[in-house]
């Protein structure tokens, strides 16, 4: 039997921290700022995670975007992954 996969949204201080860690480890730089992505969450982004048997395994964020009061379509900021594709 395969492992149970769960796309939810992020919105907590805790969904947020484990992106932070999987940006780090997967990218192996700093992570967004929870600032930026707390603030991003309460004002029509979206932040979704990937849950592999309840842990984080992936996640997507993108918002809207806007060029002289024109909205353009939702942006993919980033997105990571810790899974290998091999």
């Amino acid at each position: 039997m395969g492992s149970k996969i769960e796309i939810r949204i992020l919105s907590t201080y805790s969904d947020l921290k484990q992106v932070q860690k999987l940006e780090e480890n997967v990218w192996n730089m700093d992570p967004l700022p929870l600032h930026q992505t707390i603030t991003a969450s309460q004002n029509g982004g979206l932040l979704l995670g990937a849950f592999i048997d309840g842990e984080m395994a992936g996640f997507s964020y993108s918002f809207a975007g806007f060029k002289k009061g024109k909205k353009l379509p939702v942006l993919s900021y980033a997105w990571d992954s810790s899974q290998s594709s091999g």
